[in-house]
């Protein structure tokens, strides 16, 4: 049984919507903000990709999100624009499923939840912030505010988040408990997160601090008051470590109706596990999409499993790093899909002779594109979406 995208809703550093994203794929560049970072001696500008929640004052009054947290926003706008872009803002809301996936969860509303609790105990802390730090609140508050009533549920699996979620979603559809599926996936960049990335990846030349390896002293020793000024992510070279953190959403509406939208083509298949060979699509028929974004440990992987004869393309530096990139991926497969070409590469990527890579746009001439997204720990994730 083939399962329809009929809707996509995304958000990130490049805007909010299709149309903001299909811009980026076309321009090939997106926006990078700045962020500012505590470290040894002070704080420090790094590069960041963040999202806007603004345009969800189209769909819900401001009094109804005054103690809703960024995170869950990012959320409930993605949903609200998937849900547009299928036409369809007015759903049967009983027969609808929600699956969300995340890779940090609501780390900035914990941590802020347990500055509360450490400041007041918990006769003070804020019962706000732990509303809102729980595993299902994003998912949470979609599902009130849209008055959804099917079933709702929430996965983390980190890197593996998306194809974890995604197939549960289509099992859902599968076994007919709902009509459809609003499907998606959402990260949040945080303060501590910012300290995190700068303290375990390092600066200088970019090499990447191993966690949980290194004791304390070792990464003292490695962490370089020296900026090594990586304004780029670079997905190909795989031996360097050039990540950029991001945040966003990328929200699905999801069907297994033949008469639905098929403007976005249909999920072919989806896998994740722990596999030293992975069983990957015919290359000679599909277009890969990496989601290497610049981190070397993951990025080494990557040069191990990828070949010469596969086609493959990467748009990681559009929207960033973070555990949940792949539905954005997932997102550029579509609406390639949708289009009948895959877009070039993002301007002023650096590609090795030692693989297939094509920087113009190219026609996909009835060929599928498969989302690969590998682990650092051996896991790996494999989304293809191709013509219904």
């Amino acid at each position: 049984m083939e399962i329809f995208v009929e809707g996509i809703g995304i958000i990130g550093g490049f805007g909010a919507g299709v149309e903001g994203f299909s811009a980026a794929l076309l321009n090939g560049k997106s926006p990078v903000q700045s962020v500012f970072v505590e470290s040894e001696d002070g704080q420090k500008q790094m590069p960041a990709f963040l999202a806007d929640t603004a345009r969800l004052d189209e769909f819900v009054p401001k009094k109804a999100l005054r103690r809703i947290d960024h995170y869950a926003k990012m959320a409930l706008l993605g949903s609200y624009l998937a849900l547009e872009d299928a036409h369809m803002l007015d759903i049967d809301r009983k027969s609808l499923g929600i699956v969300i996936a995340s890779g940090y969860g609501a780390s900035n509303t914990t941590f802020a939840f347990l500055d509360t609790f450490i400041e007041g105990s918990d006769t003070h802390s804020s019962p706000t912030h732990f509303a809102n730090s729980v595993h299902n609140a994003a998912a949470a508050h979609v599902s009130i505010i849209i008055g959804i009533t099917g079933p709702c549920l929430t996965v983390s699996q980190f890197d593996m988040s998306v194809p974890s979620a995604l197939i549960t979603a289509v099992n859902w559809l599968r076994e007919e408990r709902v009509e459809r599926v609003l499907f998606g996936a959402v990260d949040e960049y945080c303060d501590v997160l910012g300290y995190c990335w700068r303290r375990f990846f390092g600066e200088n030349d970019g090499a990447l601090v191993k966690p949980f390896i290194f004791d304390v002293l070792q990464r003292k020793e490695q962490f370089s008051k020296k900026s090594h000024g990586v304004t780029q992510i670079e997905p190909f070279l795989f031996d360097q470590q050039t990540s950029i953190p991001g945040e966003g959403a990328a929200f699905f509406l999801l069907s297994r109706k033949e008469d639905s939208g098929k403007k976005y083509g249909s999920i072919k298949g989806v896998d994740t596990g722990y596999r030293s060979r992975l069983a990957l699509p015919d290359p000679e028929h599909t277009f890969f999409i990496l989601g290497a974004d610049g981190s070397r440990d993951c990025g080494q992987r990557y040069g191990q499993q990828v070949k010469k004869e596969m086609n493959v393309s990467s748009y990681t530096p559009l929207y960033g790093g973070f555990p949940t990139n792949m539905a954005f991926d997932m997102a550029t497969a579509c609406l390639s899909i949708k289009e009948g070409k895959m877009y070039a590469l993002p301007t002023e990527i650096s590609c090795p002779p030692s693989l297939t890579i094509e920087t113009a746009e190219k026609k996909l001439e009835g060929s599928q594109i498969c989302c690969l997204k590998l682990g650092a720990q051996g896991d790996s994730g494999i989304i293809t979406i191709g013509h219904p």
